[in-house]
């Protein structure tokens, strides 16, 4: 199949998509409200590349092309903030590297020729509009419904995995997103290949998973002017002769993975810019520092990129006045950090050798639960515990709870975590794919001019937390029942290595992390 009949057939999706999710996207207003938890995660995966000591088809033998380990830079900045904000780099690149430079006149450096289309959601206003906006909430979530289920097996084995590590040293892991991005490179691929990916996500084939991530795309989408939880995917290829692309599968990502589709001149700089305005855009330009060093390699073909950007407000606000000093023991002695202090009356969790407390994020559909060790139990043995993940997903049967007043003093935090997955994942199943003798990647190659595998899986993520959060006008007026006096209370502070979860909508958990040194 040519370019033209490429571009001619994925237009035929939507002309009118790109000009309405683009109107959606300039109506986001900036983050007006104060951010009291913010996360961005893009998770970098993949870097497959063409090795050529297999002679390429129509090339002389004695032509070695020269090898391409990789065609995106992955940073992430590590400096403070005081507003909670999180960041990294794209989610999946791929590249690849043709073995001749087609000779043709110069084409157009960057074409855009899909673009998903972005639910609409009514703004929230308490006193105008407050039954339509819930009617908007109950329709964009219902969509999750039944599909965040079947994910507890994967959630254990890739934490064990991915959140596992040294100690003194922060680790950040979104499920979600790693989730996203395996699913669309299992899209790509085909054979045992592929059946190694689903077999770790859980499903039988790709259409379960088109179903699921579909539903988990839409479901924990969030864009009312209170809360931003966005999840958004990109197919970005080249627009050299060397490779031909399979229509039905670049369909199939712009249809049940919302894809962005793009096409250009690898290593141009408008088609660097336009992975740059890309990111910035889904991460409402939270990221410019980061994205600005971002660029394809001119051997790149094909990439793909999954991103995830996560903001809310407390539901009940701390007070900077509260603050206080004190010391946090790390691997290497103690340090002094800035605790967030209050008092709230809640349930308390006791499990074996922990203790965890949820906090209500906006009107209580997210939640952030922090998990304290026992003295003498490690993060480590938190992450391998059943009993964590069941919180997490909010079964709480399998733990002792009490109504308490907490008296909880939290540290503010803004940690980082940069990591190649690899070794994680053949741990996992998934082994063809690095394998480049076995890996199986017609499922979006028509043609190809020398053996494709993965030689990079790099996921990065920051999450930030401080005492800052929403109006209370807009947050502590949800109705609720009355709570009952508290049984007794307790000191809750994490004064040490600690776990945390970000959890969402049917409890998908967004984002889990270990916090050696906050």
């Amino acid at each position: 199949m040519n370019r033209e009949q490429l571009s001619d057939a994925i237009g035929r999706l939507d002309e009118s998509i790109l000009e309405e999710a683009m109107t959606a996207r300039r109506r986001r207003p900036w983050w007006i409200s104060a951010v009291a938890v913010a996360a961005c995660v893009c998770l970098a995966v993949g870097m497959v590349t063409v090795w050529p000591y297999v002679k390429p088809q129509g090339v002389n033998s004695q032509t070695k092309p020269s090898v391409s380990v990789g065609g995106t830079n992955t940073q992430v900045g590590t400096s403070a903030s005081t507003t909670a904000t999180q960041t990294t780099a794209p989610a999946e690149i791929i590249t690849t590297k043709p073995t001749t430079k087609p000779n043709k006149e110069p084409i157009p450096a960057f074409l855009a020729l899909a673009q998903p289309k972005y639910p609409q959601m009514v703004a929230r206003d308490y006193h105008e509009n407050y039954y339509l906006w819930r009617e908007s909430v109950r329709k964009q979530q219902a969509q999750l419904e039944g599909q965040a289920g079947g994910m507890t097996d994967y959630y254990a084995e890739t934490m064990a995995q991915f959140l596992t590590g040294e100690a003194g040293k922060n680790r950040v892991y979104s499920p979600l997103n790693v989730y996203l991005a395996l699913a669309m490179l299992a899209e790509t691929t085909e054979g045992n290949s592929r059946q190694q990916l689903l077999n770790l996500l859980g499903v039988s084939d790709l259409t379960a998973l088109r179903e699921k991530c579909s539903s988990l795309w839409n479901g924990v989408y969030m864009d009312d002017g209170a809360v931003t939880s966005l999840l958004a995917n990109s197919l970005w290829l080249s627009n050299g002769d060397c490779w031909q692309y399979d229509t039905d599968t670049v369909n199939a990502l712009a249809k049940h993975y919302y894809a962005s589709v793009f096409e250009g001149e690898m290593g141009s700089v408008a088609y660097n810019h336009a992975l740059q305005d890309w990111i910035n855009e889904q991460t409402d330009n939270l990221l410019t520092e980061q994205a600005g060093g971002l660029g394809f390699d001119p051997e790149t073909v094909l990439a793909l990129a999954s991103t995830i950007c996560f903001k809310a407000g407390w539901n009940s606000e701390f007070s900077e006045l509260n603050n206080i000093v004190s010391d946090f023991a790390t691997a290497d002695g103690q340090i002094a950090v800035e605790y967030m202090c209050k008092s709230p009356i809640t349930n308390s969790y006791f499990g074996d050798g922990f203790t965890a407390v949820s906090l209500d994020l906006d009107d209580g559909t997210y939640q952030m639960t922090f998990f304290l060790p026992e003295k003498g139990v490690s993060v480590n043995d938190l992450v391998a515990n059943r009993q964590v993940l069941n919180l997490m997903q909010g079964k709480t049967g399998s733990v002792d709870s009490k109504l308490l007043k907490v008296n909880m003093s939290i540290p503010k935090f803004d940690v980082v975590s940069d990591q190649d997955l690899i070794n994680g994942l053949r741990n996992l199943g998934v082994t063809d794919v690095f394998d480049s003798e076995k890996s199986d990647f017609s499922g979006i190659l028509e043609k190809k001019t020398a053996p494709v595998w993965v030689n990079q899986v790099q996921h990065a993520a920051r999450v930030a937390i401080d005492e800052e959060g929403v109006t209370a006008a807009a947050y502590t007026i949800v109705m609720r029942p009355g709570t009952p006096m508290p049984e007794d209370e307790m000191d809750f502070v994490l004064d040490r290595p600690f776990m945390f979860a970000i959890t969402g909508p049917e409890n998908t958990i967004l984002f889990t992390g270990v916090v050696e040194n906050p």
